[in-house]
């Protein structure tokens, strides 16, 4: 009996890898589970895949609102100011030897010149135009060391009226640091701290009363008949679109 049983089982072994025309019988044997993993996988790497695109697709929809929000106030503070303005993207940094300068998408041919004023959207003052080409310009920030400009100090009550009562005028110039510097401030002038800080006009392309930012702080040293004043800037430090602010036109 047990001797038929093993003839049995060796009929069928051999049936079996007759049928399977000489193929491996624990491959084979296998192979729906191997198809059963290896779809898996591949099911999760196309769901890994769609999930990246969806965040790449996301992160692209925020950038566009986030310059279209950019674009609004822009717009509005342009509109408040009666300004007439060129928009321009930033296109470029780069930062050598302590100076700073950004490449902007405007030039000659858009009407850019050098000298001209570049503000956030806040309307907050960013830098000025140092060197124009046909098709781009060069911006010059107000944290380069090497930036300069005439700048008035007016009290809050003043500022909220933004006209030009009681302005105090210096230099402003950049620094290394995130703060600027106001210098040739006379002495005998009352300044407060939290006071504005503004273009003064002095300039022959830049108006009177870009806001600049706020004194934080007012050295005096002895013998000297000018103080000298520490200033936080308020524009935004992550700027990409910038407003050129064309001088006014006198008749």
């Amino acid at each position: 009996m047990k001797k038929i049983i093993i003839l049995i089982i060796i009929i069928i072994l051999f049936v079996f890898i007759f049928l399977l025309k000489g193929e491996n019988v624990f491959f084979v044997s296998l192979k729906p589970f191997q198809n059963y993993f290896y779809n898996s996988k591949k099911g999760q790497e196309i769901e890994d895949n769609i999930c990246r695109d969806l965040k790449i697709e996301n992160t692209k929809l925020r950038e566009i609102e986030k310059e279209n929000e950019i674009l609004r106030q822009q717009l509005d503070f342009s509109k408040k100011n009666e300004d007439n303005f060129i928009l321009a993207n930033i296109i470029g940094r780069r930062s050598e030897g302590g100076v700073n300068w950004f490449l902007i998408d405007q030039g000659l041919k858009d009407g850019i010149k050098a000298g001209l004023a570049a503000v956030d959207e806040k309307g907050v003052l960013v830098g000025k135009i140092i060197k124009v080409k046909d098709q781009i310009s060069y911006l010059r920030p107000v944290f380069d060391q090497n930036f300069s400009l005439g700048a008035d100090i007016i009290s809050q009550e003043d500022m909220v009226s933004l006209k030009k009562i009681n302005e105090i005028s210096g230099i402003l110039q950049g620094e290394y640091s995130s703060m600027l510097k106001m210098k040739y401030v006379p002495l005998d002038r009352k300044i407060s701290i939290g006071d504005s800080v503004v273009t003064s006009g002095l300039e022959d392309d830049i108006r009177w009363g870009i806001s600049i930012g706020q004194i934080v702080e007012i050295n005096k040293k002895d013998n000297s008949i000018f103080q000298e004043l520490v200033i936080k800037p308020l524009l935004n430090p992550d700027f990409r679109i910038v407003s050129i602010i064309l001088p006014t036109k006198t008749e």
